[in-house]
């Protein structure tokens, strides 16, 4: 049984990644994509009132990281690469965890098109862990 809590921290989720079908596993962060709409209006003639209609939701792109583990995400970079900008079919799956780390609830689905590779930065002065990660369109929320 879930233990009870008060709410979620940002760590409570597991977050996953498929691209093209196959999956890349666990990611640690994510920025979900934001979730809006064209403003549609019009003016009739006469100095009419305007009026609002109604349009279908736009999403924002996602965007998952995780840390760089050698050598098996240095090679996993290397194969997507060249998959970028060929409109593959691609999706993120997030899934609230409780304090225990047990799934609770429904996962959220989002799925889209692969855009690219987020390469690690480099840097001889830095001591930060290195983060990679892909860009993926966001066209359906589940």
């Amino acid at each position: 049984m879930p233990s009870t809590i008060p709410g979620s921290t940002e760590q409570m989720f597991l977050v996953t990644v498929t691209i093209n079908g196959t999956s890349y596993g666990k990611f640690d962060m994510v920025t979900l994509p934001t979730t809006g709409n064209k403003e549609v209006k019009y003016r009739p003639g006469g100095m009419g009132n305007l009026i609002d209609f109604p349009s279908l939701p736009q999403y924002g792109n996602i965007k998952v990281t995780k840390y760089l583990a050698p050598p098996q995400d240095w090679e996993t970079i290397r194969s997507l690469q060249p998959l970028a900008g060929r409109a593959l079919p691609a999706s993120v799956t997030v899934v609230p965890l409780d304090a225990d780390g047990n799934v609770y609830g429904n996962p959220r689905v989002f799925t889209g098109t692969f855009l690219g590779v987020e390469e690690p930065k480099v840097d001889s002065q830095s001591d930060a862990v290195a983060m990679w990660g892909v860009d993926i369109t966001c066209t359906v929320q589940a």
